[in-house]
């Protein structure tokens, strides 16, 4: 499955497909070490954006 991500960044040389690609890897890591489950892609996150809620 990460070999699908790579060959993705490959062809396309964008940050968001290593992004994705290391995602999976760093995922894959984690559940191997504590057996968890990862939570939604980063891709569907709002950290970055310009829209969102302080509730100051």
């Amino acid at each position: 499955m990460n070999q699908e991500y790579w060959e993705q960044f490959a062809r396309t040389g964008r940050v968001e497909d290593y992004l994705s690609y290391r995602e999976k890897e760093v995922c894959k890591a984690k559940t191997e070490k504590y057996g968890d489950k990862c939570s939604e892609s980063v891709n569907n996150n709002d950290r970055d954006d310009s829209v969102g809620s302080t509730d100051w």
